[in-house]
């Protein structure tokens, strides 16, 4: 037992220890549980492990003992791929932006501290994208976009009460930091060629931000056949900002060089600051055991993607410099299905499905954020020796061809990737 513990202990500083990098295909903000993620993170209605303190909190209510998970997610494999049309970038301009195979961490601990009352906390990555491009220099979509980010991470602390032997609700909080980049080539007119050229570089270098949430859950068990959760999680914001340095790139005709040196603050750092507002996000689940052996969970998840419509990044003393990235974002609606069986050993198998819409409208499509309907397939094992829980989830995610001809920047995106995760419980 003493070395069982000793591994988990090991694998979850490892995973801490990682450098966390975002997928950089769309949002970001699952697979916080191998258990979970094996089900297509239809969960919300089971909450039967410690990551319950994230996907329903309300589920602590039902937990006896003390227990801890540690685990981590990344990115197996990936093919991505931008193909440009006439006339701008053009035809056969390509592109391909970079997924790196880091880890996600997690971490949960519960701890009963009366009867029908427990505490959790949490810690694991928030909601954020980040899109890296391949050979930058070249790239063509570069004066958008070299590369953007948005990385976050949550500490939550929730306490959970089972009002009736059916029942469990829970309230929480959500402490969140983030940090937003943006690093892009600039242009000028050249009144000589009446033609714009790249004359700098900007790069917004960000001061970490902080903000804080609340969290809500529901869980009802009328008997051992099915059971209904819900959990809801506040908008949060967060006030951002930083440096920004702009770094001016001679073209090597002196007079027009002379004349890009003033279009933008050039050899100087300026402020920045913008206001974000992750989403608030609501899922309601239903499971229902098909036999003694076997569960299914249907979740339905509701992202109010608006929260972000409209989000400014301004600029200190250069207000012809503000850009606002996010447009026309809706509220959209996820669907996930799990199913898990335990009918063979000492074991579990699991098996899911999944479709999550893009709140992007193809008008703002492009190299700074490439949102496209997301579909996929789980499929995931766990096992426990004495009261040592391991699960493993493979997750197969393809990103639904996307193109665009109004952007300015016109071309088709799409994406696969091959995740895993896993996580240790005790």
């Amino acid at each position: 037992m003493e070395s069982g513990l000793r591994a988990c202990v090991i694998a979850g500083a490892l995973a801490i220890a990682l450098a966390p990098q975002l997928d950089a295909a769309g949002w970001s903000g699952e697979n916080h549980s191998a258990k979970a993620t094996s089900l297509a993170e239809a969960f919300t209605a089971q909450a039967d492990d410690p990551s319950a303190v994230y996907y329903n909190p309300a589920g602590l209510a039902f937990l006896e003992d003390r227990a801890f998970a540690t685990g981590f997610a990344l990115t197996a494999s990936s093919s991505t791929r931008f193909t440009g049309f006439d006339p701008l970038p053009g035809a056969g301009t390509g592109g391909r932006w970079r997924i790196e195979p880091e880890a996600l961490p997690h971490f949960y601990w519960v701890e009963p501290v009366a009867e029908r009352w427990a505490i959790g906390l949490a810690l694991n990555h928030g909601d954020g994208f980040e899109v890296e491009w391949k050979n930058p220099d070249a790239w063509a979509g570069r004066f958008e976009s070299r590369d953007a980010r948005l990385r976050s991470w949550d500490l939550s602390s929730v306490a959970a009460v089972r009002v009736h032997r059916t029942l469990g609700v829970s309230v929480g909080a959500v402490a969140r930091t983030a940090v937003f980049s943006w690093a892009r080539d600039e242009t000028g007119f050249n009144p000589a060629t009446q033609a714009a050229e790249e004359i700098g570089r900007s790069d917004l270098s960000p001061d970490p931000s902080f903000g804080v949430g609340a969290v809500v859950g529901v869980l009802y068990r009328p008997d051992g056949r099915w059971s209904v959760g819900l959990r809801w999680r506040s908008s949060i914001s967060t006030e951002t900002g930083g440096a920004a340095a702009f770094v001016q790139t001679l073209t090597g005709d002196p007079v027009f060089d002379a004349i890009a040196a003033g279009l933008l603050p050039f050899g100087r750092t300026i402020g920045w600051t913008a206001r974000l507002r992750h989403p608030e996000r609501l899922v309601l689940g239903t499971a229902y055991a098909l036999t003694p052996t076997a569960l299914l969970e249907v979740d339905l998840e509701r992202t109010a993607w608006e929260n972000l419509h409209g989000t400014t990044v301004r600029f200190s003393g250069q207000p012809g410099l503000d850009r606002t990235p996010f447009l026309g974002w809706r509220s959209r609606v996820a669907t996930r299905i799990g199913l898990r069986w335990n009918g063979l050993g000492n074991g579990e198998w699991r098996a899911g499905i999944f479709r999550d819409p893009t709140p992007q409208p193809t008008s703002s499509l492009g190299p700074f954020f490439i949102g496209t309907d997301r579909y996929g397939a789980t499929i995931g094992f766990g096992t426990r020796v004495e009261r040592l829980q391991t699960d493993i989830a493979l997750v197969w995610e393809e990103h639904a061809e996307r193109s665009t001809r109004t952007h300015g920047f016109d071309g088709r995106y799409s994406a696969r990737l091959l995740r895993m995760a896993l996580t240790f419980g005790w």
